[in-house]
């Protein structure tokens, strides 16, 4: 078979591009953002373990990242701000449903059926 020639991760566990993504981050050395960006590419790396939406981010992030072209992995590092590859942004937020005593606010008693 032949291998996909634009993404040069085609077909690799992490294991073997991890060594790629390495080479990328050695890169970005000295740029602006490079101490957040190496930060958050660690939480990548430990997400990457897990289930769910941030596990697949997390490697769909570090194979997109290996795929950056030098000056272009410089001008995103040179950009960066803490938090931009957190896999974890587009996790739902825990809603409380009870107010203050426990008990639920009137709106919300009207929306379940006015119990």
């Amino acid at each position: 078979m032949k291998p996909y020639i634009g993404d040069v991760t085609y077909n690799m566990r992490y294991k073997q591009f991890s060594k790629i993504l390495s080479q990328k981050i050695q890169q970005a050395k000295g740029c602006k953002g490079y101490k957040e960006f190496v930060e958050d590419v660690a939480l990548l790396r430990k997400t990457r373990v897990n289930c769910g939406k941030p596990s697949i981010l997390a490697d769909y992030w570090m194979r997109r990242i290996c795929n950056m072209s030098k000056s272009k992995i410089t001008k995103y590092v040179n950009n960066y701000k803490k938090g931009m590859l957190d896999p974890y942004q587009y996790e739902p937020k825990e809603r409380d449903i009870a107010n203050e005593n426990g008990f639920m606010s009137e709106d919300e008693d009207d929306f379940i059926g006015g119990i």
